[in-house]
């Protein structure tokens, strides 16, 4: 499974990254498309398979 807070904000630790991440899940129910999805697939397999892992 993937999502915009996902590809967009990788990793949280803290109290106010999550309340951040969050705010990018808001934005992608607000902005809900197939080509907004598609993007988010994009990124996905671009971090899956072209940057270092962490």
């Amino acid at each position: 499974m993937t999502g915009w807070a996902q590809v967009a904000f990788r990793h949280t630790s803290t109290l106010h990254a999550y309340r951040e991440k969050f705010e990018y899940e808001l934005y992608y129910l607000i902005n809900l498309s197939l080509q907004f999805d598609l993007e988010i697939l994009a990124r996905t397999v671009c971090a899956v398979f072209f940057k270092p892992s962490r």
